[in-house]
C-alpha cells in the first residue's frame, strides 16, 4: 500500500512538473531567438555602416540580399529586379557570422527592402530613401504608424501542430 502511495504521488509531482518543465523550455528557447535576432540586426546595421569600406568606391548603407539557397550567402547575381523587396534565408555567412538559428533550432529568415539591396542596387540611396516593409501586429494593423522598414529579420520558431 505505501508503494502505490509513493508511486501516486511521484506520478502528480510528475504531471504538475511538466507543465513547469514546459514552460521553461519555452522560455529558454524563447530567450535563444532574441539573442540571435539581436545578433543578426547589429550584424545587419554593421553591414550598412561599412559597405563602403569593404566596397571602394561604393556609398554606404547597402543591405545584403537574402540568402535563397541554403549556403548562408547571398546570391552571386541579382536578387529580384531593382527597386523591390527580396525574402529569404538570413545571409550569415556574408555577414561574418555563425549559423545562427532562433530557440527551436530554425534559420532565420531575412527580408530587405529594394530600396537598400545592394543587387541590383537602388538609383539613389539617401537619408530619405524610404522603407518598403511594413510591421504588422497579430490582428494587422500598422506596428508603427505609417513608418516603414528597410530590413526585417524574424525567427519562424516552432511548428504548428499542424504542419
Amino acid at each position: 500500500m505505501a508503494v502505490l502511495l509513493i508511486v501516486a504521488l511521484l506520478g502528480a509531482a510528475g504531471l504538475l512538473a511538466q507543465g513547469d518543465l514546459a514552460a521553461m523550455a519555452r522560455t529558454r528557447a524563447q530567450a535563444r531567438s532574441i539573442q540571435a535576432l539581436a545578433q543578426a540586426r547589429a550584424a545587419l546595421i554593421g553591414y550598412a555602416v561599412s559597405y563602403a569600406e569593404s566596397h571602394p568606391g561604393e556609398a554606404y548603407g547597402f543591405l545584403p540580399c537574402p540568402d535563397a539557397s541554403n549556403s548562408g550567402s547571398t546570391p552571386i547575381g541579382a536578387c529580384g529586379a531593382r527597386d523591390l523587396g527580396s525574402l529569404g534565408r538570413l545571409p550569415f555567412r556574408t555577414l561574418g557570422l555563425a549559423d545562427l538559428r532562433d530557440g527551436w533550432g530554425q534559420c532565420l529568415w531575412y527580408a530587405v527592402a529594394g530600396s537598400v539591396k545592394h543587387n541590383p542596387k537602388p538609383l539613389a540611396l539617401n537619408w530619405d530613401s524610404p522603407g518598403q516593409l511594413r510591421p504588422l501586429t497579430q490582428a494587422g494593423a500598422p506596428l508603427s504608424g505609417d513608418d516603414r522598414v528597410v530590413a526585417a529579420v524574424f525567427a519562424p520558431g516552432p511548428p504548428l501542430p499542424h504542419q
